[in-house]
C-alpha cells in the first residue's frame, strides 16, 4: 500500500510542476530589440603578383537586445534569407553586386522571439575603387621587377657569354 502511495505523490507533484512549467511559459514576453545599426564597407582584395584585384563588400550590423523576464537570449542574421551568423554583430562578406535584404532575430531560450527586418542593402561597385584596383590594372616594373629581370635574366645571360 506505501508503494502505491509513493507513485501517487509522485504523479501529482509531476502534474503540478507541468501546470506551473506552462503558466510561466504562457507568461513568457518577447525580447526587446533597443538598438541596431547596418552599414557597409568597400575593401579590394588584391594579388599584385598574378595582377587581378576582387573588389567585395563587408555588411556590417550591430544589435542590442533584452528579455523582460530576464530570460537567455540568442540571435541569427539572415542575409537573402539564408542565416549567416550567430551572436549581437553580423559581418557578411558580398562579392557581387545587387540588392541585400537582412534580417535578424532575437530569441529566449522558451522560443520566442522577436524579428527585426527587412533592411534593404545595396552593393554597387561602379564608384568604388579603393586603391589597389588601379595598381593592378596599370602595373608597373617596380623595384622586385627590376631584380627579377636582372638576377633571372641578364646575369646568366652575361655568366653564359663569358665561359
Amino acid at each position: 500500500m506505501r508503494k502505491n502511495t509513493i507513485f501517487k505523490l509522485l504523479a501529482v507533484l509531476i502534474l503540478v510542476l507541468i501546470i506551473f512549467n506552462r503558466m510561466a511559459i504562457a507568461q513568457n514576453l518577447a525580447p526587446v530589440i533597443t538598438r541596431l545599426w547596418i552599414d557597409v564597407d568597400y575593401y579590394d582584395y588584391c594579388d599584385y603578383w598574378w595582377y587581378y584585384c576582387y573588389e567585395y563588400a563587408v555588411i556590417k550590423g550591430q544589435i542590442s537586445a533584452y528579455d523582460p523576464d530576464g530570460d537567455p537570449i540568442f540571435y541569427t542574421w539572415y542575409v537573402n534569407g539564408i542565416g549567416v551568423g550567430y551572436g549581437d554583430s553580423l559581418w557578411y562578406e558580398a562579392w557581387r553586386e545587387g540588392w541585400y535584404e537582412i534580417y535578424v532575430k532575437v530569441e529566449d531560450i522558451y522560443g520566442l522571439s522577436t524579428w527585426s527586418g527587412p533592411y534593404q542593402v545595396e552593393i554597387d561597385f561602379g564608384w568604388w575603387c579603393g586603391g589597389g584596383c588601379e595598381i593592378v590594372a596599370n602595373p608597373s616594373f617596380g623595384g622586385l621587377g627590376l631584380l627579377f629581370i636582372t638576377f633571372g635574366i641578364i646575369i646568366p645571360l652575361i655568366k653564359k657569354r663569358s665561359l
